[in-house]
C-alpha cells in the first residue's frame, strides 16, 4: 500500500469516528445486526441489542456488533441477554491485551484494537462471542473500525454458500472480522510518524 493511500485509510478512520461519535450524541446507535435469514433474505438492523432477538431466532447465521461504555458488566448484560454466558466476557475482559476462552459449545476471544494518534499509541478491547451460529462483537466507543465492514457486510453475506454447515459459515464471517481489525491495527501508524521516521 502507497504512503498517500495509508494516509487517506487514516484520515477516513478518523472521519468514521467522528461520525460516529456525532450520531450517538444524536442518539442513533452504532448498535446493528447482520443476518441471512432462513428464508434466504438478508438483513441490516441498526437500534439495541434486546431489539435483535427475533431476528436471531429467525436466521440461518447473524453477526451483532455491540458498543458498550463499561465492557466487563454491559458486555456481560449484553451476552446474557443473546444467550451466551456472561462468565466468558468477564474473564475475557481481565486479561491484558488478548486472550481466549473456550466452553465446548461458545468461544470467546478478546483482540487487541490498536488506535494511533500523533505518537500516542492507545490499546483497546474487542471482544468476539461465537456460538452455533451467531457472532458478537462487543466493544468501547473508541473500536470504530468494525463500522467499515457493516457497510458491505449484506452483500457479504449474500455471498456465502448457502449449503455450508453453521460452523463454515460463521468462521467466513470470522475471518473477515478478523482481518478487518488486523488491517485497522496497522492504518495510520507510518503516516502518523515525523516525516523523516515514516515507512
Amino acid at each position: 500500500m502507497k504512503q498517500s493511500d495509508k494516509e487517506t485509510e487514516a484520515k477516513k478512520e478518523i472521519h468514521t469516528e467522528q461520525t460516529l461519535r456525532q450520531s450517538v450524541n444524536n442518539s442513533l446507535s452504532p448498535t446493528f445486526c447482520v443476518a441471512m435469514l432462513k428464508n434466504g433474505s438478508t438483513v441490516k438492523i441498526e437500534g439495541k441489542a434486546e431489539e435483535f432477538l427475533q431476528t436471531i431466532k429467525e436466521a440461518d447465521f447473524a453477526w451483532i456488533n455491540v458498543q458498550v461504555d463499561e465492557l466487563k458488566e454491559e458486555g456481560g448484560k449484553v451476552a446474557s441477554m443473546l444467550g451466551l454466558a456472561p462468565s466468558i466476557v468477564y474473564e475475557l475482559e481481565s486479561q491484558r491485551f488478548s486472550g481466549y476462552d473456550d466452553h465446548t459449545t461458545e468461544l470467546g476471544l478478546l483482540l487487541p484494537a490498536v488506535r494511533v494518534r500523533e505518537l500516542d499509541v492507545e490499546v483497546n478491547k474487542l471482544i468476539i462471542l461465537i456460538k452455533n451460529n451467531l457472532i458478537v462483537t462487543i466493544h468501547g466507543e473508541h473500536v470504530t473500525r468494525l463500522v467499515k465492514f457493516a457497510r458491505y457486510a449484506v452483500t457479504f453475506f449474500k455471498k456465502v454458500p448457502k449449503n455450508l454447515d453453521d460452523v463454515d459459515k460463521i468462521s467466513l464471517v470470522l475471518i473477515r472480522i478478523l482481518d478487518e481489525n488486523n488491517e485497522r491495527n496497522f492504518d495510520g501508524r507510518c503516516c502518523s510518524l515525523p516525516k523523516i521516521w515514516r515507512c
